[in-house]
């Protein structure tokens, strides 16, 4: 599947799921992709004081990024942490898709009980 092409699914599953508010929030969808960012790491077995640290070093001593040149970086960061890992992505994305969709009802459960959208947190 081209990229493209699981870019689209991976937006209407989210759509079906979350429904299109949800999906199209950007903050929302900023903090879902840094919780499972953060999830990533966790079982890539990343110290948590590695990733303390370079979370106040980004946000400390960084400039703020241009956003396409920033997704871009994550995606070619990530193909090369799953190959490292032995992790083919296009399986592994379509397997969890599937898994989303299939257990629809108790995912949108599982992210209704969470409070991302209520955090008042600032820079």
């Amino acid at each position: 599947m081209h990229l493209r092409d699981l870019q689209k699914h991976a937006v209407e599953t989210g759509k079906i799921v979350f429904g299109e508010r949800n999906q199209d929030d950007q903050r929302e969808r900023a903090l879902r992709f840094f919780e499972e960012a953060c999830e990533l790491v966790r079982a890539a077995r990343l110290p948590y004081g590695d990733a303390c640290a370079l979370l106040a070093h980004e946000y400390r001593d960084r400039k703020v990024g241009e956003l396409p040149q920033e997704v871009a970086g994550v995606q070619v960061t990530l193909l090369a942490l799953a190959q490292a890992n032995k992790v083919d992505t296009e399986e592994a994305t379509l397997k969890e898709l599937a898994r989303v969709l299939e257990k629809r009802d108790e995912c949108r459960a599982k992210h209704d009980a969470k409070t991302f959208t209520a955090m008042k947190v600032s820079a």
